[in-house]
């Protein structure tokens, strides 16, 4: 999605970066970024979504192979080479 859409998702829903930044405990500049696109931090993009009421895959296409990619590695060991 992009970034004039979710600021004007915030808006409607009577938020904003600042509000969001203060609930979490980061800078609102953080916040910017990842509405932005040039930061990519799961926890804010969750507490933006949450803000919104939307799931964190439709406003970033890009969070479910992120969460995949996390994933597997967690759950795979490493290939020791035996």
């Amino acid at each position: 999605m992009k970034n004039n859409e979710i600021r004007g998702m915030l808006i409607m829903q009577g938020t904003n970066a600042n509000r969001i930044a203060t609930r979490i405990g980061v800078s609102k500049q953080a916040v910017y970024q990842v509405i932005n696109g040039s930061r990519r931090t799961p926890s804010i993009r969750k507490a933006i979504a949450m803000a919104i009421g939307k799931p964190v895959e439709e406003l970033w296409p890009d969070a479910t192979a992120e969460s995949a990619n996390s994933l597997t590695s967690v759950i795979s060991p490493p290939f020791d080479g035996t």
